[in-house]
């Protein structure tokens, strides 16, 4: 592959990996399901629309919190082992 051919493959391949990011970030903030972004220590990070809405917390009330907040910490930590073992946790 010449040199300019692989400097244009590679341009439009960081467009791509640009406009898929805000895709999914546009997807996060625009969903009618609740999502709410946690750190590996289990802290908030971010939240949408829907789980702002659903919670009733604003993004500053959850700075430095976890999800034990709203749903008592022996849950939080049920959720936390699910993330722990499988990455994810749905409910």
């Amino acid at each position: 592959m010449s040199a300019r051919l692989h400097k244009h493959s590679s341009v439009a391949a960081t467009a791509l990996e640009a406009r898929s990011r805000e895709l999914y970030r546009q997807a996060f903030l625009h969903s009618n399901e609740a999502i709410a972004i946690l750190d590996p220590d289990g802290f908030y990070i971010e939240q949408n629309r829907a789980h702002r809405n659903l919670l009733g917390f604003s993004d500053d009330e959850l700075e430095g919190m976890t999800p034990a907040i709203h749903m008592g910490e022996q849950m939080f930590c049920e959720v936390a082992a699910a993330l722990r073992e499988r990455g994810e946790y749905r409910g």
